[in-house]
C-alpha cells in the first residue's frame, strides 16, 4: 500500500483551539470606613466585657459573709452606788437615798420624811411649792387582802378635798401594789400602798417639779422589807415591829430537832427576828431556829424566830 493510499485511510484529529489566559482583576480597595467601624466594635465589646466581669466580681464580694464585730458591753453604772442607805427597825424597811438629801423621823420613827435639799412648804399646810418631800408611813387602815379595794375611782371627794387622776396596779419590791395620782390641798401627789400582811404601807412623793419624778422612781426601787434583805438593829424588844424580838445573844441550832447547841455568838445591838413555831412560819431561805437571848453575861429562855 503506497502511502497516498494510507493518508486516504487515516482520519484526521482536530487539534483543540487554544485559548489565550485570562487576565486578573486586582482586588477592591477596602473602605476605611469598614476599618474604623470593626475596631470601635471590638473596642465597645472589651468594655462591655470588662464592665460585666466587674460587676459580677463586686456582687460577689458584697454577697460572701462578713465577719460582724460586735461591740464590747459597756459596763452597767448602778445610779445610786454613792448614796445613802436607810434602815427602820420600827417599820421595817430600808430605802436609799442621794447623799445631799436629808432623813427626818417623826412621831417614834412611824413617819419617815425624805427631803430634797431645795424644798420649801406653804403654810399653813406645808404645801411643797419647791424640791420634793418623800413621806413613808404605815395607813391607819388594816389591808383586807383584796388589793382592787386600795384602787381609787378617779372624781372628786369633797368632803376630803381631793380629786384621784388614776390609780393602778403596780410592783414595789416584788409585791404587788397600787399607785395613785391626786391632787387637793397638799398639791399634785403620787402615793404608792404596798400591802404587807395585814398593814399596808404608803410612800407618798410631794412636789411641784416634775422633773424630780426620775430622782423619785430610782429612790422607790430601792425599797426594800427586811425580811427580804436583811434583818433590823435593834438593842430591845420595844425597837421590833409586833410579832418580832430583837436577838442581842446567842443564835443556836435549828429549833427543836438539834436543840440549844449555840453555834454563833454576837455582842452589842442585833437584829430584829420574826417569832415562829415551824419553818413554814419562815421564809423559803430561812428556818425556825431557837435563839437564845441574852442580856450582858445572863441568858434568857430561848425564843424561836426564823433565821
Amino acid at each position: 500500500m503506497d502511502q497516498n493510499t494510507l493518508s486516504q485511510q487515516t482520519p484526521m484529529v482536530p487539534t483543540p483551539p487554544v485559548q489565550s489566559p485570562t487576565p486578573a482583576i486586582p482586588p477592591s480597595p477596602i473602605n476605611p470606613r469598614v476599618i474604623i467601624l470593626i475596631v470601635l466594635i471590638i473596642i465597645v465589646a472589651l468594655v462591655l466585657g470588662v464592665g460585666v466581669y466587674t460587676l459580677n466580681s463586686s456582687k460577689k464580694q458584697s454577697t460572701s459573709p462578713q465577719p460582724s464585730i460586735l461591740p464590747s458591753p459597756k459596763p452597767t453604772v448602778d445610779p445610786t452606788a454613792n448614796w445613802k442607805t436607810y434602815t427602820n427597825s420600827v417599820l421595817q424597811f430600808s430605802i436609799r437615798y442621794p447623799s445631799d438629801w436629808n432623813i427626818e423621823e417623826i412621831e417614834n420613827k412611824t413617819i419617815i420624811l425624805i427631803k430634797s435639799p431645795n424644798v420649801e412648804y406653804q403654810e399653813p399646810v406645808n404645801k411643797v411649792v419647791k424640791g420634793a418631800e418623800i413621806r413613808i408611813q404605815i395607813s391607819p387602815y388594816n389591808y383586807s387582802g383584796n388589793i382592787s379595794s386600795l384602787i381609787q375611782k378617779p372624781g372628786t371627794v369633797p368632803e376630803a378635798d381631793i380629786t384621784y387622776i388614776s390609780s393602778i396596779l403596780v410592783e414595789v419590791s416584788e409585791i404587788e401594789s397600787v399607785k395613785t395620782i391626786s391632787t387637793g390641798l397638799y398639791g399634785k401627789v403620787v402615793q404608792y400602798q404596798i400591802p404587807k400582811e395585814n398593814k399596808i404601807y404608803e410612800i407618798g412623793i410631794y412636789t411641784s417639779d416634775q422633773t424630780i419624778q426620775n430622782t423619785f422612781d430610782q429612790i422607790l426601787s430601792t425599797f426594800k422589807f427586811l425580811d427580804q434583805n436583811q434583818s433590823a438593829l435593834c438593842s430591845s424588844d420595844q425597837e421590833c415591829s409586833s410579832g418580832y424580838f430583837c436577838d442581842y445573844g446567842f443564835n443556836c441550832a435549828q429549833a427543836p430537832q438539834k436543840g440549844p447547841e449555840c453555834t454563833k455568838i454576837y455582842s452589842g445591838s442585833q437584829k430584829c427576828i420574826k417569832k415562829c413555831t415551824t419553818d413554814e412560819d419562815c421564809s423559803p431561805a430561812e428556818s425556825c431556829q431557837i435563839v437564845y437571848v441574852a442580856s450582858g453575861s445572863d441568858v434568857a429562855v430561848g425564843t424561836q424566830g426564823c433565821q
